[in-house]
């Protein structure tokens, strides 16, 4: 099932669906920094600031392993890995 908007890292089952995810999220934060009316979802706006976001929030549910986050996400998949970029989005 292709993911349909930016939100939806739960359709990503395979590496197709992947990319076409990424593509979407470059497509959300490119209208949402020419609007540059509200960052929306986009806790950051630079990718510098962005992977530092993805990188504390993988160390923290990920590598220090927080008991509340579902075992999906702890496993390597296509889908985890869009629904980490999902998190990163809003993770400060």
């Amino acid at each position: 099932m292709t993911p349909r908007d930016a939100n939806d890292s739960g359709a990503v089952e395979t590496a197709a669906d992947f990319v076409a995810y990424l593509n979407l999220l470059s497509e959300d934060h490119v209208r949402e920094v020419e609007e540059a009316r509200d960052p929306g979802d986009w806790a950051h706006w630079d990718l510098g600031a962005f992977l530092e976001a993805w990188a504390a929030y993988l160390a923290a549910v990920v590598v220090e392993g927080r008991p509340d986050v579902p075992e999906d996400l702890l496993e390597p998949s296509w889908r985890s890995f869009a629904q980490h970029l999902d998190a990163a989005r809003r993770y400060e």
